[in-house]
């Protein structure tokens, strides 16, 4: 024996035949842009204008890396598709994209096939769900969790340790950063606490240099 499936309208009683089937809607985002959206932050957009260490080229291939980011922040571009769509020597293409890891703009991440894969410092900006996968710290930083990172911890890090007020933590960050360049060093905040009278408990992490022989 077949089944009959409908559908009662509760205002009218009446019986439709068929069954209804609810089918969710886009964002406002998804129906304009489809999949080539992220949000990005205006903030850094100020600073990246205003750093003159940035010249032209460096930022034509942060404008490029941007128009092919995937979701989690993910970049795998061959250095030679961005020299041929920019025109530009692949050599000053190596030069930026070593800029643009100096600045934390970029996050290197592990070699894949002959080329690495990057991802973009959340501080600028996110594509996709960033929940679970960014947080904030005390200091104001966003940061990948752990595990979001796209390399794996090496276990010879140099830690230090340092406790202060909040606005004297968050610069001696900066000062810590400075001193030990993220490309040289692989610096980064390794873990924080803010204790109970208010203060910041900051644990920074880098890799040993010459200075540690």
């Amino acid at each position: 024996m077949r089944r009959r499936l409908g559908t009662i309208d509760l205002d009218t009683g009446e019986v439709v035949d068929g069954v209804s089937v609810l089918v969710g809607s886009r964002s406002t985002f998804t129906q304009l842009y489809g999949r080539r959206f992220c949000v990005m932050s205006q903030g850094a957009f100020q600073l990246i204008a205003a750093d003159r260490e940035l010249t032209l080229e460096p930022k034509n291939v942060l404008l490029y890396l941007f128009s092919r980011l995937d979701f989690d922040n993910f970049i795998q571009v061959p250095q030679f598709e961005i020299a041929e769509a920019l025109k530009m020597d692949k050599a000053k293409v190596s030069k930026a994209i070593k800029i643009l890891v100096e600045k934390g703009i970029l996050i290197r991440g592990p070699k894949v096939g002959h080329s690495y894969a990057f991802r973009l410092n959340p501080n600028y900006g996110y594509k996709g769900n960033p929940k679970g996968k960014v947080y904030r710290t005390p200091l104001g930083d966003l940061q990948l969790i752990e595990g979001y990172g796209g390399q794996v911890p090496p276990q010879n890090w140099i830690k230090e340790t340092f406790t202060l007020p909040r606005e004297e933590a968050r610069q001696a960050v900066r000062t810590y950063r400075e001193r030990y360049p993220k490309l040289a060093y692989q610096t980064e905040i390794d873990h924080w606490q803010e204790l109970p009278d208010g203060r910041i408990a900051v644990t920074m992490r880098r890799l040993p240099g010459e200075e540690d022989v």
